[in-house]
């Protein structure tokens, strides 16, 4: 996971006896022998839990500590360091503990059985413990700064440097790092920029000045002390990053990544890709864009770890589409391929989803016959985006023979392909084709969205008469068993009063507010436009009251 570490390298350096003993003590200071009564509880329960048969263990680990307080957590240490080989018997300990009340636990002792289970590549139960300690030992000092957008001014990326060509395996970066002597862990972590973006190069300097470094959470401090002890792996550094993840706590993983990479420790590509689209989500593609810059161009400087693969760069670029910033996928497609990373076929569908937005089918075309020429296959999520960019410019004659050329493929069609090809169809006033294919859409089992309806119910309202709508809507509702949207009531209300049906549209409106949608602007102005066509004024006025009454906005004159 987190770059090779050879447990033989780790387990070589030399163990101080302070850092054995600020591990696993509860107190702040530690006698320098244990009781006879304190080594026999412990060695009597390693006998017990090794040896003794699954069924009579814990009833006589109960009886052992029945006229104690119970296990310290250093003893439990003690206890689960020689289970290690048996990672899912100490797991199992650990929980009879809890769930039996002997051993009130610190974070030290939650520690080493991270540590255990992520020595035996144990992912879920480590993690779940990682987020139970994080839960029970909230950390009460200042958090980290926030990590924020850079001063670089929104479309333009600073220039990247020429990718080296080849990256060598990774030496032993654990080493000094785990080499504490002391409580501060931020004395033994160089110093590194505290902004993104145009940054100096990592500095070999100590310092405990910077906000990034200093001060890391507490249960990370930990997990690095008792780190050579419980003989563990470098992969649990990247479940922690993961769990602040999990939680949403972008500045914490950022802190944690930066300490890390100070000492040429680089998470795993998967970690490095989910905390990129977590601050794209969160933050925006702007600071995304930075915090991948700032861990990828770092570990190509440094020629450690891996590159950035074709999911990192998909994510900058949805991030960027979403935003609707389309020169800058364009910008992050290019910079892939001058990194020589290999687009897959949703970075494909990626850029001709930028293009089909922009109204660009030439281009989008350009990338679709570029994808299959590099040997990507066209699949659905392709196929639907080259569809519906035909369709949203009116060339739904151009999907169709993409819609064919699919079937031809053999490519299986989705919900999303017909829904696309009935939009296609109403927005070029085919009506008949629309529900031709509504009518194909029921066959495959598809349940269309309310949008699709909606678009339906209004071509027929123009096109057919407002009755062959509500037809329309009936058999909608009898066939996939759904609740029109407000939006559809809309529509039909308004047709309604429009044509001059006015009874019509009060039991509509009557059905709609009995579904529980409460009557807005649209509804009482279709009304009163009614009204007022029919030479009602009265009743018109006492709609306006009643607007008055139950402060709806009047329409602007």
């Amino acid at each position: 996971m987190l770059s090779p570490v050879t447990r033989r390298t780790v387990s070589s350096i030399p163990l101080t006896k302070h850092t054995l003993t600020s591990s696993f003590s509860s107190s702040s200071s530690t006698s320098t022998s244990t009781s006879n009564k304190d080594e026999t509880l412990v060695s009597s329960t390693i006998t017990i839990l090794k040896y003794h048969r699954s069924k009579s263990r814990w009833s006589e680990i109960l009886s052992l500590v029945h006229h104690t307080s119970g296990f310290t957590p250093s003893q439990f240490c003690q206890i689960i360091l020689q289970l290690r080989n048996t990672p899912h018997l100490a797991l199992r300990f650990f929980h009879f503990t809890i769930q039996r009340s002997i051993c009130t636990h610190s974070i030290s002792s939650y520690a080493t059985i991270i540590h255990i289970l992520s020595r035996s590549r144990h992912k879920s139960q480590a993690l779940d413990l990682i987020k139970s300690a994080i839960r029970k030992f909230p950390d009460i000092s200042n958090p980290p700064p926030k990590f924020q957008e850079l001063s670089n001014p929104p479309g333009k990326f600073p220039d990247l440097p020429n990718p080296p060509g080849k990256f060598p395996d990774l030496s032993n970066p654990l080493g000094n790092f785990l080499d504490l002597s002391n409580n501060n862990i931020s004395s033994v972590i160089p110093q590194v920029g505290s902004t993104l973006g145009g940054r100096e190069a990592v500095s070999d300097r100590t310092s405990a000045h910077d906000p990034y470094l200093s001060n890391p959470p507490q249960i990370f401090k930990i997990l690095v002390k008792t780190y050579r002890t419980c003989d563990s792996a470098p992969f649990v550094f990247d479940l922690l990053i993961k769990a602040y993840l999990d939680a949403k706590k972008i500045d914490l993983s950022v802190q944690l990544v930066r300490i890390l990479g100070s000492k040429n420790i680089f998470p795993h590509i998967v970690v490095c890709n989910s905390l990129i689209e977590l601050i794209a989500k969160s933050r925006g593609p702007f600071v995304a864009y930075d915090m991948y810059r700032e861990i990828f161009n770092e570990r190509e400087v440094k020629g450690k770890g891996v590159i950035a693969n074709a999911y990192t760069f998909n994510i900058l670029m949805v991030a960027f589409l979403r935003e609707g910033v389309i020169e800058k996928v364009e910008e992050v497609w290019k910079e892939m391929m001058e990194r020589n990373c290999a687009p897959n076929a949703y970075s494909y569908s990626v850029l001709m989803a930028t293009y089909c937005e922009d109204g660009r089918m030439e281009n989008a075309m350009k990338v679709w016959e570029e994808m299959g020429g590099e040997g990507v296959k066209h699949d659905i999520v392709a196929y639907n985006t080259i569809i519906e960019g035909f369709c949203k410019v009116g060339e739904v004659e151009r999907a169709e023979e993409v819609f064919r050329e699919m079937v031809f493929d053999g490519v299986e069609c989705t919900c999303v392909t017909l829904e696309h090809l009935i939009n296609g169809h109403c927005m070029s006033g085919n009506v008949d084709a629309a529900l031709v294919l509504y009518k194909d859409m029921c066959r495959k089992g598809f349940k269309p969205e309310s949008s699709t309806i909606d678009v339906v119910v209004e071509v027929l309202c123009d096109k057919s008469g407002v009755f062959e709508a509500l037809e329309f809507v009936g058999a909608v509702i009898k066939k996939h068993d759904i609740v029109p949207r407000k939006t559809t009531y809309e529509l039909l209300i308004r047709s309604l009063c429009k044509g001059g049906w006015m009874e019509e549209a009060l039991k509509l409106q009557v059905e709609m507010v009995g579904k529980g949608y409460a009557p807005n602007l649209e509804i009482y102005s279709a009304f009163i436009d009614g009204y007022i066509k029919q030479g009602d004024d009265k009743k018109a006025e006492t709609l306006r009251d009643e607007m008055l009454r139950n402060k709806i906005p009047c329409k602007d004159n």
